[in-house]
């Protein structure tokens, strides 16, 4: 095959695009740096369940209290654009923060995630705390997009079939 070139004499396959997903390490430190915010019981969970889930940022803004069986450890995850809606598991860390942000709120919205001001957190408001995050884990910057990415990378490292994933939602432990 043919290898074009650019101007400057570089494969135009090698143009330099930046990782748009986190390896295991650094999604750890961005979930450290989360709940060192303000309302880190919250952005940690917002972060780990677009990571753990690899969910939309509107999916993860869309959740319900009720959408978190805590008795029986399952999340209803509700997707878009073609995605198949069903259950899934709710162990370990996300358990724990599960059972935490909802106890730790004063207020009786629906939403599983809310702002301050007890609305609705909107997308713009997801891409700061996530970037805010980032900044703390000295990052660089990371948009919620790349979560998603590095859960379907992450699945894959370890042996899971994607084309299963749509089918059947396999989830991170």
């Amino acid at each position: 095959m043919p290898e074009w070139r650019s101007g400057d004499d570089r494969a135009a396959h090698a143009h330099g695009r930046a990782l748009d997903y986190l390896g295991q390490p650094d999604v750890g430190r961005l979930l450290v740096a989360a709940k060192k915010s303000r309302h880190g019981i919250r952005d940690h969970l917002l972060t780990l369940m677009i990571f753990r889930h690899g969910i939309r940022i509107s999916e993860a803004v869309a959740l319900h209290r009720q959408d978190v069986g805590l008795a029986h450890s399952r999340s209803w995850i509700a997707r878009l654009e073609d995605g198949l809606s069903g259950e899934q598991p709710v162990a370990g860390d996300k358990l724990r923060a599960i059972r935490r942000w909802p106890a730790q709120r004063e207020d009786a919205l629906p939403s599983l995630f809310v702002s301050e001001r007890k609305e609705l957190l909107i997308r713009q408001a997801v891409n700061c705390i996530i970037g805010a995050a980032s900044t703390r884990a000295s990052l660089g910057r990371v948009r919620p997009y790349m979560l998603r990415h590095s859960c379907g990378f992450a699945l894959a490292n370890k042996g899971r079939d994607l084309r299963l994933r749509n089918a059947r939602k396999l989830v991170m432990p």
